[in-house]
């Protein structure tokens, strides 16, 4: 446990940095607004951000808790179009969470995007596109770059379903569809681990307010269960909606997702989210989310929810800053109490 005497000096030792937050929100609310576009260099995009901010976590038992500042995320991405049909896009990514790797799991871990990109016309209306390299996977709600998101946590839903997939997206589209598949190596890696690759395919509709996404991907992932069921080809069911009102004032999301193993055993997860802003200076969000996994297929059984609450401005085009507070359950027992605060700058 944390020393009283401790705490009252963290608490103290971390007032400049919510003043420094404080004074740089005032600075940029009464600024005027610049857009963030992209650098530009003979025929290069430039882009990124960076994201640092503090959490503070008290873990109810054994009782403890800690203060950590700390950079969240740091990213930079190169596009260059070759001409309208075709281009490169290549993005590294820093996180927290990165450890210390070599070889191919650096590239796992730094290379968030790196993918040659086709779109040709069919019709006035049909275009057909082709992504080969790493790629965003089609499930997770949360946004994957925490810039794009509207709270500083991800849910219990984005931590166990893929963010990038390494291999082939072939795919139709128009301006309420796109229908497509896929081919990769696996769930967020860059070298195949065995000869059997992932596949997968998927379609998003739009229709007046509302976009609906499903998704089906079958493959051997070590990564999504424990050790004793490796061996097997598992599929995971993914159906999103998200409602948008008022161009973005009110928005609504809500995902599924089951995992299915052939030996009579799954895991399941579900999010549901609200964001309202009426104002570009301040926005709220509401979240709930829930991991489970009534059969132990991926951990030792446990039911784990949340419910966060977070603030969201945007004050200046290129800056963000949240705050949330968040509680975490297991098997329906209050586990932690987090506050998270983070300022993001976006170039």
């Amino acid at each position: 446990m944390t020393s009283p005497c401790r705490s009252r000096s963290s608490s103290r030792s971390y007032l400049p940095t919510l003043l420094a937050l404080l004074a740089l929100w005032f600075t940029a609310l009464t600024s005027t607004s610049v857009q963030a576009d992209p650098i530009r260099y003979k025929g290069f995009f430039f882009q990124g951000f960076v994201d640092a901010g503090f959490a503070y976590q008290k873990t109810v038992e054994p009782s403890n808790d800690t203060m950590t500042w700390r950079i969240n995320e740091i990213e930079l991405a190169i596009q260059h179009d070759f001409s309208s049909k075709i281009g490169v896009r290549v993005a590294i990514n820093y996180l927290r969470s990165t450890p210390n790797y070599s070889g191919t799991a650096l590239l796992d871990s730094l290379i968030q995007e790196a993918t040659l990109n086709l779109n040709l016309p069919i019709t006035s209306t049909w275009s057909f596109y082709a992504n080969m390299g790493r790629f965003f996977a089609p499930q997770g709600w949360d946004a994957l770059n925490t810039v794009d998101r509207y709270q500083p946590s991800a849910s219990y839903l984005n931590n166990a379903t893929p963010n990038t997939f390494m291999g082939l997206k072939i795919g139709f589209k128009n301006s309420w569809i796109d229908v497509y598949s896929y081919l990769s190596n696996g769930w967020d890696i860059v070298e195949e681990v065995d000869i059997q690759p992932t596949v997968g395919g998927g379609a998003t509709f739009t229709v007046g307010p509302a976009t609906i996404g499903l998704s089906v991907t079958n493959g051997r992932e070590p990564s999504a269960v424990r050790s004793q069921f490796q061996d097997e080809r598992t599929t995971m069911l993914d159906l999103q909606l998200t409602l948008n009102f008022l161009n973005n004032t009110l928005i609504v999301g809500a995902e599924g997702t089951v995992f299915l193993h052939p030996a009579d055993r799954l895991w399941y997860g579900w999010l549901f989210l609200v964001h309202y802003q009426p104002i570009k200076w301040i926005g709220a969000t509401l979240r709930t989310s829930r991991f489970g996994d009534p059969n132990a297929l991926a951990t030792s059984g446990v039911t784990q929810d949340e419910v966060s609450f977070a603030l969201l401005s945007r004050p200046w085009t290129p800056v963000v800053f949240m705050a949330e507070y968040r509680i975490d359950l297991q098997d329906g027992v209050l586990v932690t109490h987090t506050v998270e605060v983070k300022g993001i700058y976006r170039f």
